[in-house]
């Protein structure tokens, strides 16, 4: 199957391209010029140099493609670093747009787009549980966040009038926080907790934070949308297969690193109410993708400090008790 891939050199494109190719698809990739050369494979894909906002460009590149994966996109991270709303906007927005409109010049017959649950309304109580597609959609919070959340959803909306006026099969995927080797926000999280491992020890540490899903997992979610039979329009949340707190994320590392008194001690239960806890429905990805979550969070834990230079270290002494790391980090 000949397909198209954009986001061909960003921390989970890299991996969906590895699974096409495993797989045996004709690869192209979109790709800015001044990435082809990061790009991995390049011998084994096909490379259209351009961007999202050069339309003639985007009508070649889908040119003859059955199937596109978008996952270029400006993230949160990049619009803290860049600080402009209107870069988000031109390449979340405009570029999906543009992408949309030579797809059906093309006639591609699905795209398959990554979005994320930073769409979703918070869900601060149990009773919200588990969060559906059919869950409030974002409209306030902190201004990175509200306006990386809104350019997810004009671009949902805009691949859902792709399918309602030119019939294209579309698949969106609502995922949460990927992680993995080479993250630097989950590099950042580890090192702050094995600075500070007496903050996951106190009551808020068992207090559920997110279903991070590793990006071996997501990617292989991403090529499953492109190939699942029968599918006409799917909006699918795709998470790990876990809920978990900070306490679990200290054993989990103490574990890997074998370090610390507490790797010897048992998983801690959830506490039932937690002000930033969420828990997502994958009922949708299960029955209609035949997708379901397979690395746990102690073997992807344990793969991302593996590959950190140099090991963390976990502290023996109290800093601060009362000062969580999750707090610091990014979860979308």
């Amino acid at each position: 199957m000949r397909v198209l891939l954009t986001g061909a050199t960003g921390f989970v494109g890299s991996q969906v391209l590895e699974q096409l190719l495993d797989r045996g698809d004709a690869v192209r990739v979109l790709a800015l010029p001044d990435t082809v050369e990061s790009l991995g494979h390049r011998n084994r894909v096909e490379v259209v140099a351009g961007s999202l906002s050069d339309y003639d460009r985007l009508v070649e590149a889908t040119r003859d493609v059955e199937v596109v994966y978008h996952l270029a996109a400006i993230h949160l991270s990049a619009l803290r670093a860049i600080g402009d709303p209107k870069d988000l906007r031109m390449v979340n927005v405009e570029g999906t747009d543009a992408l949309l409109r030579a797809c059906a010049v093309s006639a591609v017959r699905r795209v398959v787009f990554t979005s994320s649950v930073a769409v979703y309304n918070a869900a601060p109580w149990p009773f919200m549980w588990p969060i559906h597609e059919t869950h409030p959609l974002r409209t306030a919070g902190e201004d990175n966040l509200r306006s990386y959340a809104l350019s997810k959803i004009e671009a949902e909306n805009l691949i859902r009038r792709a399918h309602q006026e030119h019939g294209i099969e579309t698949i969106v995927l609502r995922s949460a926080a990927v992680y993995g080797p080479g993250a630097p926000w989950v590099e950042q999280l580890a090192r702050g907790l094995a600075a500070n491992p007496w903050s996951a020890l106190t009551r808020a540490g068992r207090f559920a934070c997110n279903q991070w899903i590793h990006r071996r997992d997501l990617a292989r979610a991403v090529v499953i949308g492109g190939s699942a039979p029968g599918l006409r329009h799917e909006l699918c949340n795709v998470a790990g297969p876990e809920l978990f707190s900070s306490r679990h994320l200290l054993l989990a590392m103490s574990q890997a690193l074998r370090q610390g008194p507490w790797r010897h001690l048992p998983a801690p239960e959830l506490e039932r109410t937690a002000r930033y806890a969420y828990r997502y429905d994958l009922t949708r990805a299960q029955t209609r993708l035949g997708f379901a979550p397979q690395v746990k969070l102690e073997a992807g834990l344990a793969e991302v400090l593996s590959a950190m230079t140099p090991l963390p270290e976990i502290a023996s002494s109290v800093r601060d008790p009362q000062a969580s790391p999750l707090a610091e980090v990014e979860l979308f």
